[in-house]
């Protein structure tokens, strides 16, 4: 399939959490660059019978049991038919006028590019105008980048097994930086989430974050090892 180098695929796992995020979808399947948006439905019996669902360009997939939200990213991102895609939680509802300042900013070369929500306990630039800026990634603190990304699937690098709640935005922003890539943050935007709605429920997951941290790490060792082969 050719890929579209002007319209953004969107990625979305889902356990349907979040009561406007149908009324969301109905925004973006009428957006003009959108047009291919994947739903990763990781809670089949919760699946609303609202319409929207059955829009030209939404693909649903109906997953058994709940894969996790990384393995949910790495098969939205394979299957996507754009080489834009953004990666969106289904909690979260933002300024679509976003997508054409990305549009501007991510290529081949670029970086993962991100929303920066404007916590102020994080000393990230605040919400002040909603004029929408993106700007290079300086170290600024990335608390809540993962609700919202950006990627282009030609340097996509699947998460590694093992990772399947934690870690995934990590991955993505970090193996940029380790191939020399710069990342970037979405600003003063207009966004909106409550954040964690798919897994506050979890009684386990102070267990499960622990269990996955040395996963990642001997996966990003191996992947900044493999760079260094490739460079000598």
């Amino acid at each position: 399939m050719d890929m579209n180098t002007n319209k953004f695929s969107i990625v979305i796992p889902t356990m349907w959490g979040f009561a406007p995020f149908v009324g969301f979808l109905k925004d973006l399947a009428k957006f003009d660059l959108v047009d291919d948006i994947i739903i990763i439905n990781n809670k089949y019996e919760l699946t609303p019978g609202d319409d929207i669902l059955h829009h030209p360009k939404i693909r649903m997939v109906n997953e058994p049991e709940n894969t996790g939200v990384n393995p949910a990213w790495n098969k939205g991102v394979q299957m996507a038919k754009n080489s834009k895609v953004c990666i969106l939680n289904d909690d979260v509802i933002f300024d679509l006028k976003m997508f054409y300042h990305v549009d501007d900013t991510l290529t081949e070369q670029s970086g993962v590019v991100g929303i920066c929500p404007g916590v102020q306990d994080f000393n990230q630039p605040p919400f002040e105008t909603g004029v929408i800026k993106v700007v290079p990634w300086i170290g600024q603190h990335t608390y809540g980048f993962g609700c919202l990304m950006f990627v282009h699937k030609s340097w996509w690098v699947d998460i590694p097994l093992g990772l399947t709640i934690y870690y995934g935005d990590n991955w993505i922003f970090d193996t940029c930086l380790a191939r020399m890539k710069t990342n970037y943050l979405i600003t003063d935007a207009l966004f909106y989430t409550p954040y964690a709605t798919s897994t506050r429920h979890l009684t386990n997951i102070n267990e499960i974050h622990a269990a996955e941290q040395p996963v990642y790490n001997k996966a990003f060792a191996e992947f900044r090892a493999m760079l260094s082969r490739q460079q000598t």
